[in-house]
């Protein structure tokens, strides 16, 4: 039951492509933020020691303003592809032959 509703949310969303695109362009911003933190957490503390709280709380902001950033301005690409994809997936099902 649960794929029905989220097809139904996903079919939404294809049906206004500037929800879409913003849609896409958060998802895309939270990948980006996760694999900048798995970065520092892997690598150490690249702009210096951040090892109290304060430090810390400073870096996650700016990951996720980073992130943020990176997506608006095209990021990896993964915006765009799923605003075509599910374009193209609706445009399909929206066909007398799909």
């Amino acid at each position: 039951m649960q794929v029905l509703g989220a097809t139904h949310r996903v079919s939404s969303l294809a049906e206004h492509p500037q929800t879409l695109e913003q849609a896409a362009q958060h998802f895309e911003a939270l990948f980006l933020e996760q694999l900048l933190r798995m970065v520092r957490e892997s690598g150490g503390e690249p702009m210096g020691e951040a090892s109290d709280a304060g430090g810390s709380t400073l870096m996650e902001v700016a990951e996720q303003y980073l992130a943020v950033e990176i997506a608006k301005g095209g990021g990896l690409g993964l915006a765009g592809r799923i605003c075509e994809q599910l374009g193209r997936d609706r445009t399909a099902a929206d066909s007398p032959t799909g």
